[in-house]
């Protein structure tokens, strides 16, 4: 259902409030956000399934070290499901953002390390 000329309007205003307000929060939530790697969650998804044949056939069998393989099996291919890809999104502003975090935990570190005058 599409939006009216007015809802368009103050959605719009809106969101240059925010804009003006937050910009960190703006820009996060923006579309600019990677969505999901097809590739990865489907080797991830084949991973956990044949980890759980895996792992049912160790339990059925009685072959501990089966399922105990099953099992990683499943973990990795979540894991790799769920990891992003390498250089898929690089963030150069959150890396700033911690890094001057950091340098101000340090700093206050310092500051309270000197003796009071």
């Amino acid at each position: 259902m599409a939006l009216s000329e007015y809802e368009q309007r103050v959605l719009a205003e809106m969101e240059q409030h925010l804009r003006a307000d937050d910009p960190r929060l703006a820009q996060s939530m923006g579309s600019s956000a990677p969505g999901w790697d097809v590739r990865r969650v489907s080797l991830g998804i084949l991973g956990l399934i044949v980890g759980l044949a895996g792992l049912v056939g160790g339990v059925a069998t009685g072959h501990i070290w089966l399922g105990v393989l099953g099992f990683l099996i499943m973990l990795a291919g979540v894991l790799y499901a769920l990891s992003s890809s390498p250089g898929a999104h690089k963030r150069s502003a959150s890396k700033s953002t911690s890094d001057s975090f950091m340098a101000r935990q340090n700093q206050r570190w310092d500051q309270r390390r000197q003796p009071e005058r």
